[in-house]
């Protein structure tokens, strides 16, 4: 998955007043990339038909609701499409809006200014946000093993984090998740360069190292042939919860029935989709982001099923978008420990698992 760097979605160091002026420019900006991903959806897939969306009889009173993702439409965001695709959230009674992210979106200020209900940041950017005086919460995580990572040559292979000092990295200086590793690990002698989310730029030399997604840019190079290999971050013992949407405080306390219906509706969608992902993946393409190559996207999911939707063990529906206290409780008190959060906080306001127990719960 190619996501702009975990900085770009975290407030940290802005005010909330800073945060909701920012907004009306972000949403703006999400206007456009609406408009550009309708003008895209007369594409069609190369001797292939996208999958037609189900066509469901709403509900006579349907609440409205939107959400909008971190990054242009792919796999790690399909089984939120797939709700759209197939009538998920439109047979649970929600009148659903979904839009593409970009590199000039950012969800928390959206959510906060009230410009979608939903969207996808990461938990640590969840705590951040409630630092700076933004009520998020979250209610659905899509990936339990986080995907961030760090990439390197074959040919000059990394084994361990403390490994990195003395070599170049090109990562984003502001990313807590670098922040993080690079206090525990002591990477007091790391060449640091700024990431520009260019692979010519980690392949220009064969001892760059350079941040990715795991189940993403490796995937790519090693189509292109090259011989690539990754520690993952959650190795390090920093895994948030990532893929995941959030909304606002108020939105629980004031329409806690189309939190839950949204809930319900995406853990089915995200299963079906899981199971079968084809025909979401088809629809992306068609529909939102046309130059999106299906054949490298299918191996992006076999690596996001395989190792990080619901766990390094592997796909297991019964875990798909659980939420734990230890898991909340390890992550904030590591980012206290590294001076990420400056303020104690209470971090189990930060997420809310009932409405992902009683969606789990309904279908057993």
């Amino acid at each position: 998955m190619t996501t702009p760097s975990d900085a770009s979605l975290t407030p940290s160091r802005l005010s909330r007043r800073r945060w909701l002026t920012i907004a009306a420019a972000a949403a703006g900006a999400v206007a456009v990339s609406g408009a550009s991903a309708t003008a895209a959806s007369a594409a069609s897939l190369a001797g292939q038909t996208a999958a037609a969306p189900a066509v469901v009889q709403s509900p006579a009173a349907q609440m409205k609701a939107s959400q909008v993702m971190n990054w242009f439409a792919q796999s790690s965001q399909g089984g939120f499409f797939n709700g759209v695709r197939n009538g998920h959230y439109a047979s649970a009674g929600v009148d659903m809006t979904i839009e593409q992210g970009g590199p000039q979106i950012s969800a928390v200020p959206l959510v906060a200014a009230g410009r979608h209900t939903f969207g996808m940041v990461t938990a640590d950017a969840v705590l951040s946000a409630r630092e700076e005086g933004i009520p998020i919460v979250m209610v659905f995580p899509a990936f339990q093993r986080n995907p961030q990572g760090l990439m390197f040559h074959a040919s000059n292979p990394v084994s361990d984090f403390s490994e990195l000092n003395g070599r170049k990295v090109y990562v984003s200086g502001a990313g807590i998740f670098w922040r993080v590793i690079s206090a525990k690990y002591n990477l007091t002698d790391v060449q640091q360069f700024a990431y520009n989310g260019q692979l010519a730029t980690f392949l220009s030399d064969e001892t760059n190292v350079s941040q990715c997604f795991v189940t993403s840019e490796p995937q790519i190079l090693k189509g292109q042939g090259k011989e690539v290999g990754f520690l993952v971050n959650a190795d390090s013992g920093f895994n948030p919860y990532q893929n995941a949407m959030v909304c606002m405080e108020s939105t629980i306390r004031d329409q806690p029935d189309l939190v839950q219906a949204y809930v319900s509706a995406s853990l089915k969608a995200w299963i079906e989709y899981i199971n079968d992902p084809q025909p979401t993946l088809q629809y992306i393409k068609a529909e939102y982001n046309k130059d999106k190559d299906l054949e490298i996207e299918a191996k992006v999911f076999e690596a996001e099923k395989a190792g990080f939707f619901t766990g390094a063990e592997g796909w297991d529906p019964s875990k798909m978008a659980r939420m734990t206290d230890e898991r909340w409780s390890e992550l904030y008190t590591m980012m206290r420990q590294y001076g990420i959060l400056t303020k104690d906080q209470d971090y189990t306001k930060a997420f809310d698992a009932s409405f992902v127990e009683k969606a789990h719960a309904s279908m057993m």
